[in-house]
C-alpha cells in the first residue's frame, strides 16, 4: 500500500509545491519565525523507505561517535516530505535506569528539499555525569484528526547485537533492545600511550617453552580429587602429538584436559626475550595467562594469588621476567582471576589439604564470609552424575564437607563449576586481598615488582560496571591501587558484548576485543564441514555459536564494514580506549576447568560476551596440537590491528 500510494502522492506534492508552498504551514510543530513548515499528512500511513538516521553522519548526530558530561547532541531523522503529524525520540539513562521522550520539530532552518524529504529533531542533554544513553525514535501520522486508525511506527538501530550504529531500519513494533546509543565518558579518562599503540603477545606458559626442567610437573600427582596429572600427553617428547581428551582422535586421554602438562615456565618465557625473539617479531607488549599457584594447567583456578605457581618458577624468576622484559622494551599484562578461586587452595580447602581451617570446612572459618555458602542461584554441581549430563539436578550438587552451616552446605560456583567457588567480591577482606590493603594486596604487590597491566577474567562477574552498578565501586577502587603505585597501569577486561559499562572513565582501560576476532572469522569465512559445521554455510562452536554475543560464523554472511566491526558502543569505535590494539587471532588457547569443558549453551550472559584482538579459547588440550611449541617455536603470534 505505501508504495501504490507514493507516486500518486508525489506528483500531488510536486504540484502543491509549485502553487501553494509560500502558504504552508505545520499545525503540529509551530516553525521558528520566518520560516514555513510542510503541511503534515493526512493518510494516516508512514513511508518507510525514506526514513534515514545514520549516526555516523554529522548531518544526522552532531556529535558522532562519545561525548562527554553537559553537552548537547542534536538528533536529526529523515522522513518522506509531508509524511508524519509527530515524531519523538525516546531516551533512556542506563546509569539512572530513567525514561524521557524528546518531542521532535521540523528543521526548517535544515530543510532545503521542499519535495522530496522532510527533516525532524531534537536536541538531547546529555546529563552531568558519566552513563549511557540509548535512543530511537517513535514516529507518528494522524492525519490531524482526519483519517482513522494512525499509523505509528519506530526507527531502530537495525542490529545492535553485531554491528551497532550507523544507519537503523524501520518497524511496526516497539523494541527497546534495538535502540542507537550514545556513550557519555568522563573527560578525564586516560589511556596510558604504551596499550595504545601495543603489539601484543599473548603466552600460555605451560605450553611455551620450558627453561628449567627441574621445576617440571610430576604425572601422577593429586588434582581434583584423584592421581590423575599426566605429562606431555603421556610422552616425554615435547613435541609428541597431543592426546585428544574427548577420546576422538588417536591418541586419546579421556578427559584430561586441565591435567595434561607440558613443564613451560617463566624461565623459557625470559629466554626467548633475550634471545630478541619478541624484538624481531616487533612485539612491544606480553600478556601471560595466569602465573599463579593453582592445581590446573591453565591457572585460571587460583590457590594462592601471593605465590608464582612452582611449576613455573618463584618470585626470583618473576623478577629475572620482569627485568628482561623491561631492557627490551616490553610490557607485562597479567592475568587476574578475582571472581572466583580454586575449590582446592587455603582459602576453601574442599580436600582439607591445609592446615588452617578453609571456608568450606567450617563456619568459623576466617575464609568463610569469603564465599557464598550457601549458594545463590549457581551451586557447585557435577551433572554427569546421575541423569542428564546437561542438567544439575539435586542429586548432582556438590557440597562442603563435613556438612556444616546448619545443612545449607551448596555453594555459588563459576557456571556451577565445584573447583571454582565464587567469591563475594564486595565483601571488605576479598578487597583486601585483591587490592585495597597496599602493597600487601594482589594488585598493587604484582605492580609493584614489574608488572604493568591487568586482564580481568570474566570481569564482568566481579563488578558489572558502572551503569549497571553505580555504587558498586570495586574496578575503580582496583584501578586507583594498581595506578597509586605506578600511574602508567593499564587495566583490561574480559566481556564478550558491549563493553561501554566499564569505559566510562574510572574502571577499564580496553577489553579482549572478541568482537573483532568474531568480525575477522566471518570476514575470512568460506565455508565449512565436520564437527560444528550446519550445510557448510554457518559454524558454531563453544565460543561463536546462535546463543552467544558473537553469535554463529558467518549465517548470514556479512560484508566487512571497519567502521562498525566492534559493538554498539561508539566509544569503542571512536576513541582511544582500543586505539590500535592488538593480539592473537589464532583460536588456540585453552582453558577448561577442573571438570571438562564448558557445558555447549555457552558462557555468555545477558548484556555479555568480552572484547583485545584475539580470542581467550577453551579447551588447550585438544586446540592447540596443531600449533604446539617446540623451544623456538612459540605458540602465540602478535597480530598487528
Amino acid at each position: 500500500m505505501r508504495q501504490t500510494w507514493r507516486w500518486l502522492r508525489l506528483c500531488g506534492l510536486i504540484l502543491l509545491a509549485a502553487v501553494s508552498w509560500p502558504q504552508l504551514s505545520h499545525s503540529a510543530n509551530p516553525p521558528a519565525a520566518g520560516l514555513a513548515a510542510p503541511q503534515g499528512a493526512a493518510d494516516c500511513n508512514i513511508f518507510w523507505t525514506e526514513v534515514l538516521h545514520d549516526t555516523f553522519d554529522s548531518n544526522y548526530r552532531s556529535t558522532v561517535g562519545p561525548t562527554t558530561p553537559s553537552t548537547t547532541v542534536k538528533l536529526r531523522l529523515r522522513v518522506a516530505q509531508s509524511d508524519i503529524t509527530t515524531a519523538r525520540v525516546r531516551v533512556w539513562n542506563d546509569r539512572t535506569d530513567s525514561e524521557t521522550y524528546a518531542a521532535m520539530t521540523w528543521d526548517g532552518a535544515f530543510d532545503t528539499d521542499p519535495v522530496t524529504y522532510d527533516w525532524w529533531f531534537a536536541d538531547i542533554a546529555v546529563g552531568s555525569q558519566p552513563t549511557i544513553l540509548y535512543y530511537f525514535f517513535e514516529l507518528n501520522d494522524n492525519g490531524f484528526g482526519g483519517c482513522s486508525p494512525a499509523d505509528q511506527d519506530f526507527y531502530t538501530d537495525d542490529d545492535p547485537k553485531f554491528y551497532g550504529g550507523g544507519r537503523g531500519a524501520m518497524s511496526d513494533a516497539y523494541n527497546d533492545q534495538k535502540s542507537f546509543q550514545i556513550t557519555v565518558y568522563d573527560p578525564a579518562f586516560d589511556v596510558p600511550a604504551w596499550m595504545q599503540q601495543g603489539v601484543v603477545y599473548q603466552i600460555f606458559p605451560d605450553r611455551f617453552r620450558d627453561g628449567d626442567a627441574s621445576n617440571d610437573p610430576a604425572a601422577g600427582r593429586f588434582f581434583y580429587g584423584a592421581n590423575s596429572a599426566i605429562v606431555r600427553s603421556n610422552s616425554a617428547d615435547w613435541n609428541a602429538t597431543m592426546c585428544d581428551p574427548r577420546n576422538v582422535a588417536s591418541p586419546t586421554c579421556n578427559k584430561r584436559y586441565s591435567d595434561n602438562f607440558y613443564g613451560g615456565d617463566l624461565v623459557g618465557i625470559t629466554q626467548k626475550i633475550n634471545d630478541g625473539y619478541f624484538d624481531n617479531l616487533g612485539v612491544s607488549v606480553l600478556y601471560l595467562n595466569p602465573i599463579f599457584q593453582s592445581p590446573s594447567n591453565h591457572k585460571y583456578d587460583t590457590a594462592d594469588y601471593l605465590q608464582i605457581d612452582p611449576d613455573f618458577g618463584d618470585l626470583a624468576d618473576f623478577q629475572a621476567l620482569a627485568a628482561a622484559a623491561n631492557s627490551h622494551g616490553l610490557e607485562l599484562i597479567l592475568d587476574g582471576v578475582f571472581n572466583h578461586t580454586s575449590s582446592d587452595s587455603p582459602y576453601f580447602d574442599y580436600y582439607a589439604l591445609y592446615a588452617a581451617s578453609g571456608a568450606c570446612e567450617s563456619a568459623g572459618s576466617p575464609y568463610a564470609g569469603w564465599y557464598y555458602i550457601p549458594d545463590i542461584g549457581t551451586p557447585a554441581c557435577e551433572p554427569d552424575r546421575t541423569g542428564d549430563p546437561n542438567v544439575c539436578d539435586a542429586a548432582d550438587r556438590v557440597t562442603c564437607r563435613p556438612p556444616g552451616y546448619g545443612g545449607a552446605n551448596t555453594y555459588d560456583a563459576w557456571y556451577g563449576y565445584g573447583s571454582l567457588p565464587k567469591l563475594q567480591a564486595n565483601s571488605a577482606p576479598v578487597r583486601s586481598l585483591i587490592w585495597n590493603n597496599g602493597l600487601n594486596s594482589v594488585g598493587p604487590y604484582w605492580t609493584n615488582q614489574g608488572a604493568s597491566g591487568w586482564r580481568f577474567d570474566v570481569g564482568g562477574d566481579v563488578d558489572c560496571g558502572l551503569t549497571c552498578a553505580p555504587a558498586n565501586d570495586y574496578w575503580e577502587g582496583f584501578r586507583a591501587a594498581v595506578r597509586a603505585v605506578n600511574s602508567q597501569t593499564v587495566t583490561l577486561g574480559e566481556e564478550w558484548g558491549d563493553a561501554s559499562a566499564w569505559l566510562l572513565g574510572n574502571e577499564w582501560d580496553s577489553v579482549m576485543n572478541y568482537r573483532f576476532r568474531s568480525a575477522m572469522l566471518n570476514w575470512l569465512f568460506t565455508g565449512c564441514s565436520g564437527n560444528g559445521c550446519s550445510g557448510g554455510t554457518a559454524f558454531e562452536d563453544n565460543d561463536s555459536n546462535a546463543g552467544s554475543s558473537s553469535g554463529a560464523i558467518p549465517a548470514p554472511k556479512r560484508a566487512f564494514r571497519s567502521s562498525r566491526v566492534q559493538s554498539g558502543s561508539d566509544f569503542e569505535r571512536t576513541t582511544s580506549t582500543k586505539k590500535r590494539m592488538a593480539g592473537r587471532l589464532l583460536p588456540t588457547i585453552a582453558r577448561s576447568r577442573a571438570y571438562g569443558p564448558p557445558p555447549s549453551s555457552s558462557r555468555s550472559s545477558s548484556n555479555a560476551a568480552s572484547n583485545f584482538v584475539g580470542a581467550t579459547v577453551r579447551h588447550a588440550s585438544m586446540r592447540i596440537a596443531s600449533s604446539m611449541p617446540d623451544v623456538s617455536n612459540p605458540c602465540c603470534i602478535a597480530f598487528l590491528l
